[in-house]
């Protein structure tokens, strides 16, 4: 799904006289650079074939054909943990008011493991990256 809906915006707005820019959301995974790292740091079974399979490297496919296109883009890739939600919906609307960010890698705690994010801070970052327009062409990351 991702992949499809990256090769969706990108056919649609390129060429496109004051196309819109493109916010996106990745996965964790796509902070990996290639294939074989994902594969090493994948936190769920993912045989070839399997649904895992196509959602953890359909964010990777997506980051390529925003790379390859020449449309004003941002991936925000959301670190493995994210707090304050489940399927029925946001569950703490609390914020801690800030959040770091990386274009690198994933962004470690002070124990060193992944760092997480409340949803309503990573809401905010999502705000801040469409107003402030400071990662354009590139992914980022953003945690507690």
């Amino acid at each position: 799904m991702q992949a499809i809906a990256a090769s969706t915006a990108v056919a649609a707005l390129t060429g496109l006289e004051d196309a819109p820019y493109v916010l996106h959301f990745g996965g964790a995974t796509s902070m990996y650079e290639t294939k074989e790292a994902m594969l090493e740091n994948l936190e769920a079974p993912a045989p070839e074939g399997s649904e895992n399979h196509a959602k953890f490297f359909g964010h990777l496919v997506a980051l390529q054909t925003f790379r390859a296109s020449d449309i004003d883009w941002t991936v925000l890739t959301p670190p493995f943990g994210i707090r304050g939600w489940s399927s029925r919906g946001v569950t703490d609307m609390t914020r801690t008011g800030s959040y770091r960010t990386s274009t690198t890698e994933l962004i470690t705690n002070e124990d060193g493991d992944h760092a997480d994010i409340l949803i309503v801070d990573l809401a905010v970052a999502a705000v801040d990256e469409i107003e402030n327009r400071q990662f354009i062409r590139r992914r980022f990351t953003a945690a507690n």
